[in-house]
């Protein structure tokens, strides 16, 4: 098993670490306390019996609407 404390090395290498998971017989599961219960949530579950996941905002820097207007990838 791998257990991961944040999302970053699957925004980064998502698909490298799901492979090396499945190569290996195992599994990837999230310890980070929002990660690990939407997880324990949808343990038991299809992956087509859900339709969305909400997750609400605990605070942190918000942006407005005129900042977001300039990001850029």
């Amino acid at each position: 098993r791998l257990c991961i404390a944040n999302k970053e090395p699957l925004v980064m290498a998502g698909p490298l670490v799901m492979a090396a998971a499945k190569a290996a017989g195992g599994a990837v599961l999230p310890v980070d306390s929002e990660h690990s219960a939407i997880f324990q949530c949808l343990e038991g579950h299809r992956p087509d019996e859900v339709t969305e996941i909400l997750l609400t905002s605990s605070g942190g820097p918000f942006r407005t609407v005129q900042d977001l207007s300039a990001v850029t990838v």
